[in-house]
């Protein structure tokens, strides 16, 4: 028997309860373990509001597997800012699954208008060449 389907879906925040939840476990692995991350900061990003980002969930059967929160726009395009697979949802493909979706809704978005391209900047001490790091 196949598992039931993956969804996808997008909101502009988490309720308290479900931000808290998935913080609490957010916490407990690397890199916020090893970062000292404490689940209230975790809990702010998924609870506020904000116009630029979008909370993607990953669930099966209405349990929460992996989660996203992506700024858009954010210089030339989109930006993820958190990413994760919940322990027991790891080395499924979930990751992946959610990478491709998050990369399909983006693409093509465009980015913020203003921005310059790689190598149009010029002026006083402006260059594309590579800094020379033994200056």
């Amino acid at each position: 028997m196949s598992p039931a389907p993956l969804e996808l879906i997008a909101l502009a925040a988490l309720a308290p309860d479900e931000a808290s939840a998935i913080a609490s476990t957010l916490v407990s692995m690397d890199p916020w373990r090893a970062l000292g991350y404490g689940a209230e900061v975790l809990e702010g990003t998924l609870v506020r509001p904000h116009p630029d980002l979008t909370r993607y969930l990953a669930q099966r059967n209405g349990e929460t597997l992996g989660l996203a929160v992506i700024r858009h726009p954010w210089l030339r395009g989109a930006y993820i800012e958190l990413f994760a697979v919940l322990p027991g949802a790891q080395g499924q493909g979930l990751g992946k699954a959610l990478l491709d979706h998050i990369e399909a809704v983006h693409r093509g978005r465009p980015a913020i208008s203003g921005c310059s391209p790689p190598g149009s900047i010029s002026g006083p001490g402006a260059s594309t060449r590579p800094r020379d790091s033994s200056r």
